[in-house]
């Protein structure tokens, strides 16, 4: 089958696809599901995964989902990095890093703003001033005189 612009083939893209979709654990299945021969299948892993084909086809799924370290890793996967310098390698790392923290949005919890310990006060006060039994008053038992004013 011929590879089109993108660099995989439709059955590549449709295995990439339905990798990450997750609907399926078995890797066979995954291929049958995409279109290939029962014989491929089998062996998915040495057939289809180890591709330049896949890999491309991985890259561009990450690349339209957002996933900035999904898309780098199968992008460098069949890159000769033997030639590269360690701090080379370690400044794209930094930089890989540094660029994942900026685009990656920061969950903000509603509690950061809460100051803990006057919520542990405020609870206390609430539990010992509402939820004790209030005393009654004590009964009057002796009828009141008119002396007694």
């Amino acid at each position: 089958m011929r590879r089109s612009k993108l660099g995989y083939t439709e059955r590549q893209g449709a295995y990439a696809m339905n990798k990450l979709g997750g609907s399926d654990k078995s890797k066979t299945k995954i291929a049958l599901r995409s279109g290939y021969a029962p014989s491929v299948a089998i062996h998915a892993t040495e057939k289809i995964e180890d591709t330049e084909g896949y890999a491309n086809a991985m890259s561009a799924l990450a690349s339209q989902n957002g996933n900035l370290a999904l898309k780098v890793y199968y992008d460098l996967l069949h890159r000769d990095l033997s030639k590269e310098s360690v701090k080379t390698l370690l400044d794209a790392l930094t930089t890989l890093a540094s660029a994942w923290q900026v685009y990656t949005p920061k969950v903000k919890d509603e509690n950061d703003n809460v100051n803990k310990l006057r919520s542990i006060v405020l609870n206390r006060i609430e539990n010992q001033t509402i939820n004790q039994p209030v005393a009654s008053a004590p009964a009057i038992t002796a009828p009141i005189d008119d002396d007694d004013f």
